[in-house]
This record gives structure tokens, sequence and C-alpha cells, in this order.
């Protein structure tokens, strides 16, 4: 029995051993999972920033990498200039991760426990979440959905004539050409020419000098107190002009030579234009039949959109604020609107856990980085995608091409003077040599008068030796005349000699007066000395 009743105790604590032995395992297990938990939370970094993939504020990848390295974007580039504030280590004092929504961010800041969490990535103020302890700080970048439309290139060869309408460029022709007239009425000095065609050369040169007023390349002095007054008329009227032309033509080039193709959202409603956005928008839109894209992966989507636009297979695009900041300007030719909805600054989120203080500090140092002027560089580098086109330079500076109505009336006119030239060459267009011009060009009345009385004394001198010369010439033509028939006749008698010329039948005429030239046999007759006779075949 003793024996028997210690092998039924041994039986039984044996039994109660197998019994507790699970439990043993079971907290075993347990404790090592406490371990690892402990030790994950002792490698975890203390402040720990969950952010979306949202280009160019955040690039990232789900459930990859969380090296520094990965993260990329204006909103990371900021962050790590705030941890440099605070002096932090990446992977020890913070760290990145990156979750697939806005949705994801909130539901770990409501479960965070003891982890410090912070939400980044195109986060909106929400008052659901500010209910339950969340906490935001001041605007990191501005929000709302703005349109971006087309500009019209209206720049051509003649843009340098858009401020001349032409009506008044009619006017401006025809106000000078009556000054023309009139000034040539008074000027003209002999009406009573001979050449009729001088008066037209007269108005011709006068138009001329009233034309050439625009380009101050005349030296008129007017002599008639009319003519003078209808001048100073038309400076008075060309500065006017020429400034109002200058004006104009400034604050074109300035602006720029472009048109909008939809001015207003309005407007694009109103014409049933075509517009692309995102189906994530529809909501904010009120559900108007727009042309809603998938979000699906927003960088491909948004691309593809600003492509139908430069490709006109869309009129208007709507997009987030740094979405069109950030692919408009792979474009050109393109316009942002004002905004169509105001939204909501982006924030940066905290989960309740993280201490007033550093919230505190970290907006300070927000808004000293915001006010740095580094900040400039750094958006720069995260909102250039490295494909943007160079095209500002021809959208603002006026071309060789769009100077091309100048180059054909410089060419114009250099054909037709090189045609007036080879006329005047070739002798078929001569001014008259005694031309005399409407007026003449003095500086003052002296000169005018020393002129006048110079030429009045020249006249008369050309006239006095003229004459001389004209009575010396003929007294020594009558001597050698005299000379010569001496030598002939020494008697001083004229010699009549009759000479036959037997081809002669019917002849009319017979010089009186022959006197022959023994040197070379011939004769040399006195052409006033002629006589007819008709009775018969000499003389």
């Amino acid at each position: 029995r003793r024996v028997h009743g210690g092998n039924r105790q041994l039986k039984k604590s044996s039994k109660g051993m197998l019994l507790r032995l699970p439990l043993l395992v079971l907290s075993f297990f347990v404790g090592l999972l406490a371990i690892e938990e402990r030790n994950l939370q002792s490698t975890a970094p203390k402040y720990l920033f969950l952010v979306r993939n949202f280009v160019p504020l955040v690039g990232c990848t789900v459930n990859g990498n969380n090296s520094l390295a990965q993260f990329t974007g204006y909103t990371v580039q900021l962050i790590q200039k705030i941890a440099a504030e605070f002096k932090w280590t990446y992977g020890k004092d913070y760290g990145f991760e990156c979750v697939p929504s806005y949705e994801d961010i909130y539901l770990r800041m409501s479960n965070s426990g003891n982890q410090m969490i912070v939400g980044e990535g195109a986060l909106r103020i929400n008052s659901t979440w500010t209910a339950k302890d969340i906490k935001y700080s001041q605007p990191t970048y501005p929000s709302g959905l703005r349109m971006v439309v087309r500009q019209k290139n209206i720049r051509d060869m003649w843009s340098f004539a858009q401020p001349i309408s032409w009506r008044v460029g009619l006017g401006l022709v025809i106000s000078c050409a009556i000054v023309g007239v009139l000034i040539w009425i008074y000027e003209e000095k002999n009406w009573k020419r001979q050449r009729k065609s001088e008066h037209v050369l007269n108005l011709i040169e006068v138009l001329y000098d009233v034309f050439s007023s625009f380009f101050a390349t005349n030296s008129i002095t007017l002599r008639k107190w009319a003519s003078k007054l209808l001048q100073w008329f038309t400076w008075v009227y060309v500065i006017i002009f020429v400034a109002l032309y200058q004006a104009d033509l400034t604050g074109k080039l300035s602006s720029s030579y472009f048109e909008l193709e939809i001015a207003s959202y309005d407007e694009a409603l109103g014409n049933g234009a075509k517009i692309a956005t995102l189906e994530e928008y529809k909501s904010e839109l009120g559900g108007r039949s727009f042309d809603y894209r998938p979000t699906g992966d927003r960088n491909q989507t948004m691309m593809a959109i600003f492509q139908d636009l430069d490709e006109r297979k869309v009129d208007a695009v709507i997009a987030e604020v740094p979405l069109v900041d950030y692919y408009m300007p792979q474009f050109c030719n393109f316009f942002m609107l004002d905004d169509i909805i105001t939204g909501t600054p982006y924030v940066t989120a905290f989960s309740k856990n993280v201490d007033q203080n550093t919230i505190y500090l970290y907006t300070q140092y927000l808004t000293k980085w915001q006010e740095n002027q580094q900040i400039r560089s750094i958006k720069k580098q995260a909102f250039d995608s490295g494909n943007n086109p160079d095209c500002g330079d021809d959208n603002n500076v006026i071309t060789i091409k769009e100077l091309g109505g100048l180059w054909i009336i410089l060419a114009s006119t250099a054909f037709i003077a090189i045609i007036l030239f080879i006329l005047r060459k070739c002798g078929w267009c001569q001014t008259p040599s005694n031309y005399m011009p409407p007026y003449y060009e003095y500086y003052n009345e002296k000169t005018q008068l020393f002129e006048e009385q110079l030429k009045e004394a020249v006249h008369t001198e050309l006239k006095k030796i003229a004459k001389n010369y004209y009575e010396h010439i003929e007294q020594e033509i009558q001597t050698f005349e005299d000379t010569l028939m001496l030598q002939d006749n020494p008697t001083g008698d004229k010699k009549e000699e009759v000479v036959e010329i037997p081809q002669a039948k019917n002849p009319k005429k017979v010089f009186k007066t022959v006197r022959r030239d023994d040197d070379k046999g011939g004769v040399i007759v006195d052409p006033n000395d002629v006589q007819f006779k008709e009775d018969n075949d000499r003389f």
C-alpha cells in the first residue's frame, strides 16, 4: 500500500508538471516578444515623420527603404533644415516613413502610443482630427485649386506697327501731305516756270522735308511766316505722335505679346471649354462635367494632362497649387489664372504626445527658414524637374523674325533707290540743270544779304568778261580774214572766179567770192556771199 501510494503521488506530480509546461513555454515567448519590442523601441527614432508621396513637396516609395536618400522634395529639405536647428541626427532623433495616404497618417497618429509622430505631405487642418488632440504648425505651402490655360502668340513680322491703327496712320499721312502742299505754295519762288515739271520736283522736295521731320533729318529754314507756323504745328504734332507711339509700344513689349485663349474660369464654363483635372477634386468642383482623370500615379496622370493641354486636346487644366508650380514650367506658353477654390494651406501635423515646447520651437524654425534667402534655392531645386525648356527669352524678347516687316520695308526702299539710280545714270530721269528749289536755306539775315550781293557781283563780272571776250574774238577773226585776203589779192579787191562743175545740171547756189586754199587744193567759201543763177550749169 505504501509503495502503491507513493507511485500514485508521483503520477499526480508528473501530471501537474505536464499541465504547467505549456504555460511556461508561453511565458517564455511572451518574454522574448517583450524584449524584442523594447529593442525595437530603443532603435526607433524619437520623432517619426510619416509622409505621403506628393511631388514636388514629398517624393518617396511606400514599403521602400527608409534611408534619407530615398526621400526628396521641398518639404523634406525643409524638415532637414529644421532638424539641423534642433541638432537632431537622422535615424536616432528623427526619421521618415512613406505611407500610402493622408488617412494612414492620421490613423497612425491617433494610435501612436508612446511614439511621437509628425505628419507631412500636403496635409490640411482637419477639424475631426483636431478634436482628437492632433496639433498643427503654421502653413508650410499655399493650397487651393488653380486653372492653367494656353497663351496665344500674337507676334508676327508687323508687331512693331501694332500701336498704330490704320485710322491714325492714314490721318498722319494726310495731315503731313496737306502741310507739305501748303508750304510748297507759300515758298514757291517762281510760278511762271518754262518747265511745269519743276513744280512737281518742288512739291516732292517739300513733302520730303515735311515727312523727314519725323526723324529730325531735315534742315528747313523757311522764309515765309505762314510756312514757319505750319512747320511749327507739324513739329508739335510729330512730338505728340512719337511720344504716344513709344509709350504704347513700350507697354506692349514690357507686358507681353500674348493673349489668353481663356481669360477666366467663368468664361471657360460659359463657352463649354474642355477642362481636365484629377478625380479626387470632383467634390470640391461641385461635380461639374469636367474631364476627370483617375489619380492612380499622380505624377504620370498630371504629366499626361499637361501634355494634352499643350497638344490642344483639352482647353484648360485644374490642379492644386504645388502641382501647377511643378508641371507648368515644363511647357511654354502656359498661363496660370487666379485661384478657383482657395483652400487652407498645407501644414505639419503632430501627434498628441509631442510636447508643446517642441511644436513651438519647430514653428519658430519653420518661420526662420521660410524667411531665409536660401529657401529660394531650395524651392528651385525641388520644383525643377530637369525637363524645363528654355523658353523664357523667346517669350519676352523681340526676335529678328518678328521684325520681318521692317526688313521688307528696307528691302523695298533699297530696290526703289536702285531703280532711280539706274534711271538717272541712263539719263531717263534727269533734274534740269537750272532747277531752282522752292526755297533757300539761310542761317541768318546777314548771311542771306551777303549771298545775294555776292551773286549779283559775280553775275555782273561774268557779263563783262563775256562781252569783252566776244568783242575781242570778233576783232581777231576779222583781222585774220583781212590778212588772208591781202595775201590772195594784194590790191585789196575781191576776186571773183567761176568754177565749173560738170556733174551739176541745174545748180541753184553760186558762190560770189571764192578764196583758194593753195596748200590743200580746195576752196574756202564765204557762206554770206551766195548768189543764185539759173541760166547755165556754171557757178
